[in-house]
């Protein structure tokens, strides 16, 4: 969308911004958020301002945006709930609701935005997910979740987001995973799951679904073992990120299936020895381990 002019001008409670080619002018609620364009020329709004309560004022923003950010400083966290309240801004790309003591995603909260690509819901209380959260959203690409409450996901919740390559669920509290609780997600490419209390291993039933994964996160998740079958169902794996858990002995071979692998990150283990065979083949590594 081209621009050709800025017009700042305050009427009723709302505010005129950056006018298009056709001559209209988007509408901005300015008691509490500010609008522009950003840098790749999409309609922005940004309420970052603290203590904001419902209703998210949804209603005065320009069906025009493309970017609506919400944010808090953290002495003015917001107080906020969503539901089904996004669909008269169709166009959205880019999603960012965080500390905002959000305390439920909502039943397709987001049905309509066929468009959005980024939804960032971190920093919450979020507690649970259901596979009605996220109807709709077939172009999301990078869902980000972290710094939650989440303790419980069930099998296929994100099977209604086809198009997601990145996922992060790390900071939360997720002891264990569900057998093919990432099904659907066959584009998936990078998964954070770092400062969750796992309390065991990682399942290799739980990522049969994500066999493109290209980095893998789970750092102080608890972690004593790796499971070489888990490693063979991700053979395009680059960066798997294992640091600060409580491995002492790596299995012979335990990486051998990963061909690709070209950062791996062992830093803060009680690993001591090494076994012949347990790096193989030629990658290149980035090998850290604990300073005593």
């Amino acid at each position: 969308m081209a621009v050709t002019s800025f017009s700042l001008l305050a009427v009723g409670g709302s505010v005129e911004v950056p006018a298009s080619n056709n001559g209209e002018a988007f509408n901005c609620p300015v008691e509490v958020c500010r609008c522009g364009l950003d840098p790749r020329g999409r309609v922005k709004v940004v309420c970052d301002r603290g203590d904001l309560g419902d209703p998210i004022p949804i209603r005065t923003m320009d069906p025009l945006t493309e970017v609506l950010i919400i944010a808090a400083p953290d002495d003015k966290p917001n107080s906020l709930t969503i539901g089904p309240i996004f669909q008269s801004l169709a166009k959205l790309e880019q999603l960012k609701i965080i500390n905002s003591f959000v305390p439920a995603i909502g039943k397709h909260s987001f049905w309509g935005l066929r468009s959005l690509r980024t939804l960032d819901l971190s920093l919450n209380n979020i507690s649970a997910l259901v596979e009605s959260n996220f109807r709709g959203l077939i172009s999301l690409e990078d869902l980000r979740l972290d710094g939650n409450i989440i303790d419980s996901i069930p099998s296929a919740a994100f099977r209604h987001l086809p198009a997601l390559k990145r996922l992060s669920l790390a900071g939360n509290r997720l002891s264990e995973f569900v057998p093919r609780l990432f099904y659907g997600l066959h584009r998936l490419e990078e998964l954070e799951l770092s400062d969750n209390p796992l309390l065991q291993d990682l399942e290799p039933e739980v990522f049969r679904d994500v066999r493109l994964l290209r980095a893998l996160r789970c750092r102080r998740c608890g972690l004593t073992y790796i499971n070489p079958l888990l490693l063979h169902l991700l053979p395009d794996i680059v960066t798997l990120d294992l640091g600060d858990n409580n491995f002492h002995y790596l299995d012979k071979n335990a990486f051998g299936d990963l061909l690709k692998l070209r950062h791996l990150h062992l830093d803060g283990n009680q690993v001591t020895v090494l076994t012949s065979g347990v790096l193989t083949g030629e990658h290149i590594f980035f090998f850290l381990f604990p300073s005593y």
